[in-house]
Parts: structure tokens; sequence; C-alpha cells
């Protein structure tokens, strides 16, 4: 979104600050239950096929543990690579972007891993 400032009737408005200003009071509710949506679509040709492939994942509000779903879904995927570090399954020091450390062959023990904690991202491949 763009951060820079705009003219609208004479006036800089920064259209983040606008956007924000304007639904961040729609979003917010009577409580602190949240749901976190993600999809991923990556396009391209694989093989010589059109190939696209999707992860979707809906998380809701832990009411058991009275935690977020956005807290979970940021932080047990952190503390879950703290682990790896911490017995050896991952080589890797310094800082590195998720995106960069669990892929290959480490992605699907990753995403099962995730899944015993409640966090489940369903992966769709359309070839054609």
């Amino acid at each position: 979104m763009e951060k820079d400032a705009i003219e609208v009737d004479g006036k800089l408005i920064s259209p983040v600050a606008f956007t924000q200003k304007i639904l961040e009071p729609k979003l917010r509710g009577q409580s602190k239950e949240d749901i976190t949506v993600l999809r991923v679509s990556v396009k391209g040709k694989k093989d010589g096929m059109k190939t696209r492939y999707t992860w979707e994942m809906v998380n809701n509000f832990d009411h058991e543990r009275d935690i977020t779903s956005m807290a979970r879904t940021t932080a047990i995927p952190a503390m879950l690579t703290a682990q790896w570090i911490a017995t050896g399954r991952l080589d890797e020091r310094g800082v590195l972007p998720m995106e960069k450390i669990m892929i290959g062959k480490r992605f699907k023990p990753f995403m099962e891993e995730l899944k015993g904690y409640g966090i489940e991202i369903e992966f769709q491949q359309e070839r054609r």
C-alpha cells in the first residue's frame, strides 16, 4: 500500500493512515476473539505443464487456552523453529526469513508439526 502522501481536495494525506482511520474501527469487535486467514497462490510451469500451487489456512481464536489466532499463527512457527535449532535439526545461523529455512525436505515435516499445534495449512496442486 502506498505510504507517500497524496493530495485530496488540496490536502496531503497518507493512504495508509487514511485507510487505517476508516477501516480499523470497523474491524474491531466487542471481544479479543479473532480469525487469521491466509492464501498463497503460485503459478508457473513445472515439467512443461502449467501448474498452480495454493496453500490456505483459516485459524480461529483458541477458546480453550484464551489465545488469539494471530498470536498462535505467529508464535508457534517461531517456537518450532527455535526447537529445531536447539535440537540440531537446522544448521543455519543468523537472521533468516522462514521462507528461506522451511523449504525442500523440511517443508512437509514442518507443516505436520504445525498441524499438531492446531495450525492446518491446506495444499492444492493443479496441473494442465
